[in-house]
């Protein structure tokens, strides 16, 4: 039982509790535009206050009062007030070109570090005073580069 109560409190409650708040916030995201119910964030909200209730009665309520599914106040921990939205959903602008951190073709200084972060999993760490050179088809470029405002 033991091993089951660490496991809630140190991986379950933070992951689900996160979970739980970005679905508070996209959901009314969607229903402030009409694109979902309020009861949809509303139920994100329920589930973090019951995850807090579950964590503060761990081991017989060993931790009760540690967790606080409202901390401090903060507006951010609220249920999200039903304001309808005025202008429309920002859409979704592709990026013209994409550049990975880890395809430089030459460096100088110290050698970049790549941690698999990133989309592509190509970003990388520039250590101070090093210069990274990328290669590119410049005519690729020519259109955008004239309109570019």
């Amino acid at each position: 039982m033991v091993q089951k109560d660490t496991w809630f409190q140190l991986v379950e409650y933070p992951v689900l509790a996160a979970a739980e708040m970005n679905k508070k916030t996209l959901y009314g995201q969607l229903a402030r535009h009409g694109k979902a119910a309020w009861a949809e964030s509303d139920r994100a909200y329920d589930r973090i206050e019951q995850l807090t209730q579950q964590y503060n009665a761990v081991s017989n309520g060993k931790w009760k009062g540690i967790m606080n599914f409202k901390p401090r106040n903060l507006a951010v921990f609220d249920q999200l007030p039903r304001i309808k939205a005025e202008a429309g959903l920002a859409s979704h602008t592709p990026p013209k070109f994409l550049w990975n951190g880890i395809a430089y073709t030459s460096y100088s200084g110290s050698k970049p570090l790549s941690h698999g972060l990133g989309y592509q999993r190509g970003a990388v760490t520039v250590p101070v005073g090093t210069t990274l050179s990328y290669s590119f088809n410049a005519e690729e470029l020519i259109p955008y580069a004239l309109s570019w405002h």
